[in-house]
């Protein structure tokens, strides 16, 4: 069903531009006529010498100037075309029928006018945006050719000098644009890759801040002693989360803050014996990415802490070793509140580690006799893969 999409679309974009494809074909040959004349392009063949791969090229060659051609015709006025196409006539027939010498002062001004036309039409906004260096480089060769045409020792090596010249800069510009196109794609790739990390960012634990923002509310309502600290914390963690969030990378102790505020929010929140230990043997020079373990550790309170009716635990485990660092969370669990979960927090962990850490990282979960493990493995050294 796709391909007949793509076969009908094919057959009804060259019906809508059924004009632009007859005569850019007309063009196109005698376009081929001229080439051939100059030995520009076809260059003349000793008997045998054709053969299925030059006859392959050389249909491909064909093929390729009448979609230039036509695409020209399409998009422009065909005067335009037929005005930059009249300069290659000019160099036939002052090369071929009028037999003017090879260094008359047609040919390479006509050759020059002609390429900087098909440029202009072809890549104008370049063009125009660096028309200084390129007039620049065709002006020195003019100059070059006035400068040896007229000298007794011209030969016709300073001619084919020129050309190889005109050609070799026609062919720079063309794989300049191709790079600053291929550059442009980049950037957009890449300001997309930022948007949507900054995105998946955003999507952190906005529950808790409300839930904790509640127990505030109800600690002030009691006049706790507790609720001066707690509002500290939770205002910590709302600064980092807005002016780290938008960070590469962050210090890992920075990280290890942030989890131990959202580990003392929690003791505070639940009025339960709960088993917290959180254990961190890193190298303070280390950077990660900013909140990426919070995801994972709040998994562990909500499935563990939350949903448990006694003998709950949470045990954490940050780790950094010879450009490694392991993160570990054993915790008890409710089977039934996970398999209802959408796994919206681990799927957005996901994408941001494929983002941050591509082939840097390993994710293990497993769920054995009421204990959920979840075991994260990265790769600090960005040549080094997991």
């Amino acid at each position: 069903m796709s391909e007949d999409s793509n076969v009908s679309q094919l057959g009804d974009l060259i019906k809508k531009n059924k004009q632009s494809v007859v005569v850019g074909f007309v063009i196109t040959i005698v376009l081929t006529v001229a080439l051939f004349g100059i030995n520009f392009w076809y260059a003349p063949l000793s008997q045998g010498e054709l053969n299925p791969i030059i006859f392959a090229t050389r249909t491909i060659g064909f093929l390729l100037i009448w979609l230039i051609v036509t695409f020209l015709i399409a998009r422009l006025s065909i005067l335009k075309v037929l005005g930059v196409l009249s300069l290659l006539f000019i160099v036939v027939i002052t090369t071929e029928y009028l037999r003017l010498p090879v260094n008359n002062p047609i040919t390479i001004p006509a050759l020059i006018l002609f390429w900087l036309g098909i440029s202009y039409l072809l890549l104008p906004g370049f063009m125009k945006k660096h028309r200084y260096i390129i007039s620049s480089v065709h002006v020195a060769v003019l100059v070059y050719f006035y400068s040896f045409r007229t000298s007794s020792n011209f030969q016709e090596i300073h001619l084919q000098i020129i050309v190889y010249y005109i050609t070799i800069s026609v062919s720079f510009t063309f794989i300049f644009w191709i790079y600053q196109q291929i550059n442009w794609l980049i950037t957009i790739r890449l300001n997309q890759t930022k948007t949507e990390l900054a995105l998946l960012k955003s999507q952190v634990n906005p529950h808790f801040f409300f839930n904790t923002l509640n127990n505030l509310y109800g600690l002030v309502m009691e006049k706790s002693d507790e609720a001066p600290m707690v509002m500290l914390k939770l205002s910590d963690m709302m600064r980092y989360t807005i002016d780290m969030g938008n960070q590469d990378e962050v210090s890992i102790m920075d990280e290890i803050e942030y989890l131990k505020n959202y580990i003392s929010l929690h003791e505070i929140r639940y009025h339960k014996n709960v088993d917290i230990q959180f254990v961190h043997e890193v190298d303070k020079n280390v950077k990660v990415a900013p909140l990426l373990f919070i995801n994972l550790l709040e998994n562990a309170f909500k499935h563990g802490v939350e949903s448990s009716v006694g003998n709950a635990y949470v045990h954490i485990s940050l780790k950094t070793r010879r450009n490694k660092l392991a993160f570990e969370i054993n915790n008890t669990f409710d089977n039934a509140t996970i398999q209802k979960e959408n796994g919206t927090g681990l799927d957005n962990l996901k994408k941001r580690l494929n983002h941050s850490y591509p082939y840097r990282h390993t994710l293990n979960i497993e769920q054995k006799r009421g204990v959920y493990g979840v075991y994260l493995g990265l790769s600090l050294n960005p040549f080094q893969i997991v």
